[in-house]
């Protein structure tokens, strides 16, 4: 368990198997009506939104430099998960993503996005733009992700962490990182932000 001394600042949030789920093509979301929410995912975002946290969604898009959908039709993607947010009262305050992977090999890729970028999780580098962008302490922000490789670019930006067990549950152990706290969902994981902030101000 972990204690923050206020609400955070900014909440990061990954998107596939957090918000949405993993589509099992693993191919990653490439279309619109692949989209589907994750149960209580975007009743967690609201929760956060009603207490005026900010939400950035940072998510790692390989598909796109690996021919899988173009970078228009990601747009689309995310256009249509922020209108299934809306529907239910909830939104983000920005989509950050990196198209990026480092290994070839793949049929239709786009070379030109074949780097090793500062960008991919769990490299902090959409964290840390964010948090320069704004202003925000890097130690009053946090990530929340259901993978390791979440949980370590949120140690390396300097954030405090929540691992989901929607997802992969921190099963992908590709990293030997433990996060600051571990939550059911999304919901769950908004409320232990927000819950903790209402008991200290008793």
């Amino acid at each position: 368990m972990y204690e923050m001394e206020h609400l955070p600042q900014a909440v990061f949030i990954d998107r596939d198997g957090v918000i949405i789920e993993d589509h099992p093509s693993g191919k990653g979301i490439v279309t619109p009506d692949q989209v589907v929410l994750i149960q209580r995912s975007a009743e967690g975002i609201k929760r956060l939104n009603e207490r005026n946290i900010p939400c950035f969604i940072v998510t790692n898009q390989p598909g796109v430099a690996k021919g899988y959908m173009t970078i228009k039709g990601l747009g689309d993607v995310h256009e249509c998960l922020r209108k299934m947010l809306a529907e239910k009262g909830a939104r983000v305050d920005g989509i950050s993503f990196c198209p990026h992977h480092p290994d070839g090999g793949f049929s239709g890729e786009v070379k030109e996005l074949k780097i090793d970028c500062e960008c991919r999780k769990p490299k902090p580098g959409m964290l840390l733009s964010i948090i320069k962008e704004h202003g925000y302490k890097m130690s009053d922000c946090v990530m929340i992700g259901d993978r390791t490789v979440d949980i370590e670019a949120g140690k390396r930006a300097g954030c405090s962490t929540i691992l989901v067990r929607t997802g992969a549950a921190g099963q992908d152990a590709k990293y030997e990182v433990k996060p600051d706290f571990i939550a059911d969902d999304l919901l769950h994981a908004a409320k232990s932000l927000i819950e903790r902030d209402v008991r200290r101000s008793k």
